[in-house]
């Protein structure tokens, strides 16, 4: 746990004795041309090399132990690594059972990738058509590796939507864009998008909240909710109000979501801020707001000591009104709470994000980026803002595009996205969400939250004078053997019934 956030040098030591931490994880065979990467592959004596093998479950897979091998050359003499997989007699809920809300920047992707470029004044003032095959193809394959690790990056090739304020609204362009992400079919597996943007962004001063009148926005809000119903897509809206926005903005996010639910009552449970309820500003945001995304400093009083925010004791009071929590993780987070931003060797911080979110019953969360490379070079090491790796899961690959800062890695040939290490331990979190969902809808919740916390008390903080910090001053813990302990117990409770 004492990573500092991702700020710290790897351990000199370690069970292997190797202080390397694998995290950029480059494939021995191209995913999209099918070529051998870097292999075969020597090892030096005397030293270790780590191979992450990810498994693909189909859904109705028998229960049962399976088993295999991995013939790995010692010399000439090949010697084989038994291998054995149990598979539970239970199938998990696909990636919507959490909403998330992961960034996706496809100017970051495009200006890595993309070797057609319309510049003007300079090299920041560039622009690439995502129409154009290459970029399309390129962004996509981003799209794809963040969807098959339950991730959901928005819909990059859909329009915004008619936003105009006359009233004159075509729905054509829109909707053919859209439906392939909500249907699924944009996707290999075929699971949709679970949520859909909007142009609408209580509290900010452009788009329609800058240019109708009130009328014009409650006529176009209810146009957007009327449509969005007929074709079962309301439910995934989610509008984002003012980013992160201080207490000068709530009574504007309030009067814009009034002339929201003035369109349709219903769009307030799709109105999320980037912000805590507190017993100061809930009078106003509480009708404005279905949403409440919190960063985890700023759940309860634990970190900062201020009885005003809303944590365990309060919450209840919102669920029973219909509103939900979501946490986000942005680069404001730092040790001692987990990030997604890690040095540590197990990697398990990214896991115990959203097994926290869980526990303090949370339906949803928000990334700021997956791809905010550091300029000089995006393979690190990425510490813009102090921690290793924030906001950045995927690396770019073979970035050949004319106004990538630095190549490649000589070993890197792979023409789309490289994941991280860290990326597969988010997904293990929400794949672990899934299954205390799963354990919810069975009446196992209280059953899951006591396994759980065995390992989680709470978000890390207590740096106030009085605060009672948890049994032996343990907030939190990445013990692996605990974790896949806890995993087994909850799953064989579900599959008892």
């Amino acid at each position: 746990m004492d990573s500092q956030g991702g700020a710290l040098p790897a351990p000199q030591s370690s069970p292997t004795e190797d202080s390397r931490v694998p995290d950029p994880l480059v494939p021995l065979v191209d995913p999209y041309t099918g070529a051998e990467l870097g292999q075969p592959f020597s090892v030096p004596s005397g030293e270790n090399r780590a191979l992450f093998v990810d498994v693909e479950i189909p859904l109705g897979t028998a229960a049962g132990v399976y088993t295999g091998s991995i013939t790995v050359t010692d010399g000439t003499t090949p010697v084989e690594v038994p291998i054995e997989l149990e598979v539970w007699d239970l199938d998990l809920t696909d990636m919507n059972v959490a909403t998330t809300h992961f960034r996706l920047s496809g100017d970051e992707v495009k200006k890595y990738h993309a070797d057609t470029w319309e510049c003007y004044s300079g090299p920041d003032d560039c622009w690439v058509d995502a129409g154009l095959p290459a970029a399309r193809t390129i962004i996509q394959r981003y799209e794809e590796l963040l969807h098959t690790h339950r991730i959901d990056p928005g819909q990059f090739f859909a329009t915004s939507g008619p936003s105009d304020c006359s009233g004159t609204l075509n729905w054509s362009e829109y909707d053919v864009a859209m439906a392939p992400y909500l249907d699924g079919s944009h996707f290999e597996d075929g699971v949709p998008s679970g949520r859909l943007h909007t142009p609408f962004s209580p509290g900010v001063d452009w788009g329609p909240e800058g240019g109708c009148t009130e009328q014009e926005y409650q006529q176009l809000a209810a146009a957007w909710a009327t449509h969005l119903k007929e074709l079962g897509w309301f439910e995934r809206a989610v509008v984002y109000a003012a980013d992160e926005p201080d207490s000068s903005l709530y009574p504007l996010i309030a009067r814009h979501s009034s002339w929201m639910q003035a369109g349709d009552p219903d769009w307030r449970s799709r109105i999320m801020v980037t912000t805590a309820p507190t017993t100061s500003n809930i009078d106003v945001l509480g009708p404005a707001i279905g949403i409440f995304c919190v960063a985890p400093e700023e759940y309860d009083h634990w970190y900062q000591g201020n009885d005003e925010i809303y944590g365990r004791a309060e919450w209840p009071d919102l669920f029973a009104t219909g509103t939900q929590l979501w946490f986000y993780e942005s680069n404001n987070q730092d040790y001692p709470y987990p990030t997604f931003a890690s040095q540590s060797l197990d990697g398990l911080e990214s896991t115990m994000m959203l097994w926290a979110a869980w526990y303090e019953r949370a339906t949803g969360f928000l990334y700021w980026d997956t791809v905010s490379w550091t300029d000089d070079d995006p393979w690190g090491p990425n510490d813009d803002y102090g921690k290793t790796g924030d906001g950045m899961l995927v690396y770019p690959g073979n970035h050949n595009g004319l106004l990538a800062p630095a190549g490649s890695p000589t070993d890197v040939a792979v023409d789309g996205p490289i994941p991280s290490y860290r990326l597969k331990m988010v997904r293990m979190g929400l794949q672990d969400f899934a299954l205390f969902a799963l354990a919810e809808q069975q009446h196992l919740d209280d059953f899951a939250r006591e396994q759980l916390h065995a390992v989680y008390h709470w978000w890390g903080g207590c740096e106030w004078d009085g605060c009672a910090a948890p049994e032996d001053d343990v907030f939190w813990t990445t013990d692996e053997a605990a974790m896949q302990s806890i995993r087994a117990a909850i799953a064989a409770a579900i599959i008892r019934g």
